[in-house]
């Protein structure tokens, strides 16, 4: 007659909740994953897909906080990078 079978022994129950030798896949890649520093074209690409992710909802929630921002400023190339800061700056004070 065989020792009942402990957890180490059932790879089955390796990521069982409450397995005493339980691993949170997700938590340890975040722990063992070097930050990424991204270079500014990656962070425009991350803004990219960011905005091409959202709802159609959050889209018009977007514009008119960017519309808003502009206070009496026409939208120009030259204006638009002045607009993005002082959305942006006003949405993390709200965070």
């Amino acid at each position: 007659m065989s020792a009942p079978a402990r957890d180490l022994d059932r790879p089955e129950d390796w990521l069982r909740p409450g397995a005493t030798n339980y691993v949170d896949m997700r938590s340890l890649e975040k722990a063992i994953t070097p930050p990424i520093i991204l270079r500014p074209a990656d962070r425009i690409s991350e803004i990219a897909d960011a905005i091409a992710g959202l709802t159609y909802g959050q889209m018009i929630a977007l514009a008119e906080g960017l519309w808003s921002s502009r206070g009496q400023s026409e939208i120009t190339c030259e204006s638009l990078p002045a607009i993005i800061h002082r959305w942006s700056n006003a949405q993390t004070t709200r965070l």
